[in-house]
């Protein structure tokens, strides 16, 4: 049973194909760890406005953290939600300001092999970060 509601689907446009985090099977019939992803949500660049107020401009950013990415699941993102890339348009479901989940179309990026962190000999991935940038509601 899923604690949390943070979703993610290949491609642009696709809420219809969406998976909870906490049921996505790799391929060695192991389960994803919860992630964290509030409060990491970024609303865009600040600016400053002539009246003194701000303003958000560009895109909004996230983060999610895993406790945990097992080797197999790292090449579940690679290969299945990324199509074999590092990086890629994905739909997700993520929490904002106030705790609410929304729908997104996204980029995201995971990790170089270079850039994991190893333990359990290159088995395991403690504090994988997926990066989620150029995010627009759906």
């Amino acid at each position: 049973m899923a604690f949390y509601e943070y979703s993610i689907a290949p491609g642009h446009d696709n809420a219809a194909g969406f998976i909870n985090v906490e049921t996505m099977i790799d391929a060695s019939d192991r389960t994803f760890r919860a992630v964290v992803g509030h409060p990491a949500y970024d609303p865009g660049s600040p600016r400053t406005l002539s009246n003194g107020r701000s303003s958000f401009e560009g895109f909004a950013a996230t983060t999610w953290n895993s406790g945990l990415v097992r080797w197999s699941g790292y090449l579940y993102l690679y290969t299945t939600i990324l199509g074999g890339a590092y990086d890629g348009e994905v739909s997700m479901r993520t929490r904002t300001k106030g705790g609410a989940y929304t729908n997104y179309n996204a980029i995201l990026r995971i990790p170089t092999e270079a850039e994991l962190e190893n333990v359990n000999k290159g088995q395991a991935h403690p504090r994988f970060i997926w990066t989620f940038t150029r995010m627009v509601a759906i």
